[in-house]
């Protein structure tokens, strides 16, 4: 792995200084030369990447939760530039191996996540990733009267579906081998959505399970047949069988180590569950979105839903 000087120096960074123990950077750019793209390196060897009209007050606001920031390095972008220069360098710095503490952009993040201490230690995300059979059953399921009320004739509807049983028995193996802790992180790491949006295309949504800010399952069907599609991680899914398919479809909340599995029909959903690698890169990649927070989504849960998969 090249140094992070020498990652940097391809994107033609002008500056880095040694800010430790400042808490203003503001008589180091001067106030005209601001917007641009930064970069924080902490003591630890870890770093944050992210954009600023205004660098100054910027690293002000970081300095209320970082404590340990040893340099800053800063390049100036124009403003309409700085979405994009920024997912550019996020993406490179993160394919190099540099550990970053972004949350958004990232396909893992090192900062440090509410989720270690309150759902799994480290040791048991260890082994969560590495031994397959493995799974948390512990905890109780929380209770939300108001929301199951909400959904409840909107899950009647689903239930009647033609596919319906299938659907809910497909989700049920995912949760159980994909999700982890599923009774732990029910509704507020993990939910499951009813949208039955009917699409021009004559696509009939029926299901999702979001993480986070993103899908991670989905099933729908068109044209009388009913298909999967899993959001996973992709270095986890290097060297996929030849009958599995796959498409370069991502979200930027689950970064650049992404890709997508799709299926036709029951049998092949379940031979994709039963695939090691596949259900490996699902396990990490959902992992890795729970510790970047709590679903986004959570408002949508449907606990009829979660009856069928979770008792």
């Amino acid at each position: 792995m090249s140094s992070i000087a020498a990652e940097l120096a391809k994107f033609e960074f002008e500056t880095t200084v040694d800010v430790a123990g400042l808490s203003s950077i503001a008589p180091l750019i001067q106030p005209s030369e601001r917007c641009g793209i930064y970069v924080l390196h902490f003591a630890n060897g870890e770093h944050y990447a992210g954009l600023a009209i205004n660098v100054a007050r910027r690293y002000g606001q970081h300095r209320k939760t970082h404590l340990d920031i040893d340099r800053l390095s800063f390049k100036q972008v124009a403003p309409h530039k700085l979405r994009a220069v920024e997912k550019t360098i996020i993406t490179s710095l993160e394919k190099a191996g540099f550990h970053l503490r972004n949350i958004e952009g990232t396909s893992r993040t090192y900062a440090p996540s509410p989720f270690d201490d309150e759902i799994m230690t480290h040791e048991d995300q260890a082994l969560w990733e590495r031994d397959m059979q493995w799974q948390d059953v512990s905890g109780e399921r929380v209770e939300d009267d108001a929301l199951r009320q909400q959904y409840r004739r909107r899950f009647g509807t689903f239930i009647a579906l033609p596919y319906a049983e299938v659907a809910i028995s497909v989700l049920r193996a995912y949760v159980w081998a994909c999700i982890p802790a599923p009774l732990l992180t029910e509704k507020y790491y993990w939910s499951c959505s009813l949208p039955l949006e009917r699409r021009p295309d004559n696509v009939l949504v029926y299901l999702r399970v979001n993480i986070n800010g993103q899908e991670v399952f989905t099933i729908y069907t068109q044209h009388g047949e009913v298909y999967f599609g899993w959001h996973v991680t992709k270095s986890v899914l290097a060297n996929a069988p030849r009958w599995m398919y796959l498409e370069n479809h991502m979200y930027q909340t689950g970064g650049s180590d992404q890709i997508y599995i799709g299926a036709t029909g029951m049998y092949t959903a379940r031979r994709v569950l039963a695939h090691p690698r596949a259900v490996a890169a699902m396990r990490t990649f959902n992992l890795r979105l729970m510790r970047k927070g709590p679903t986004r989504f959570y408002r949508y849960h449907v606990f009829d839903l979660a009856d069928k998969l979770l008792t």
